[in-house]
């Protein structure tokens, strides 16, 4: 075999590799529309309603099994990779790394709120997409972790969070890969705009 031909063996080899582990394209991903198509500031993808409904529901079974894991570590520790994903997943394990090794009086917190998520911007490759969530009745919960029983609640102002989701191919669901953004107090009276880059989530918002 001369070298120019095992050289060129070797390229092939290299380029179906490449190809045979490319990342494939999810089944909305040509079903994607774009809005406001070339006006800056709004133009984004969206996907079909029937994914839309599943970002929201995969982001809202996050949030049932965040409270329902407060005061089960062991299954919480379990369970993250099910639900988070990125840097989010990163900050909760540490989050919880952190807990399990103090020494005080063990004491777990969540957030009790009712949620009202807004999918937008989705990612080209219809990936990735943001979640907006205003909520309201928020009340933060401390409960003892060994008996489950209330120890503080307090009421807190509605307010609205951004998260960025990615959708998992493996496990075929969405998941929480980062909070964005905590939208100031106030959010919802029709005064602000989302910031949107041309082709991927943005990661700034601001009032117009």
């Amino acid at each position: 075999m001369s070298p120019a031909f095992a050289l060129l063996a070797i390229l092939i080899i290299l380029l179906i590799g490449t190809w045979a582990t490319r990342p494939r394209a999810v089944g909305w991903s040509h079903a994607l529309v774009r809005r406001h198509p070339g006006v800056r500031g709004q133009a984004e993808w969206m996907a079909p309603p029937a994914v839309v409904r599943q970002v929201q529901r995969d982001y809202l079974a996050a949030w049932i099994w965040s409270a329902e894991t407060a005061i089960d570590w062991a299954r919480r520790a379990a369970d993250m990779p099910l639900v988070l994903t990125g840097p989010y997943l990163r900050t909760e394990m540490h989050r919880l790394t952190a807990l399990s090794q103090d020494r005080s009086p063990r004491l777990a917190g969540h957030i009790q709120a009712q949620h009202h998520p807004t999918v937008r911007a989705f990612s080209n490759d219809g990936l990735r997409c943001l979640v907006i969530d205003h909520q309201t009745r928020r009340h933060a919960l401390l409960c003892d972790y060994w008996t489950g029983r209330l120890a503080l609640s307090e009421r807190l102002e509605d307010q609205a969070f951004v998260y960025l989701m990615a959708y998992d191919r493996s496990d075929c669901r969405w998941k929480i890969e980062k909070l964005v953004q905590e939208l100031p107090l106030g959010w919802g009276s029709g005064r602000e705009r989302v910031v949107l880059q041309e082709d991927a989530p943005p990661l700034r918002l601001s009032r117009s």
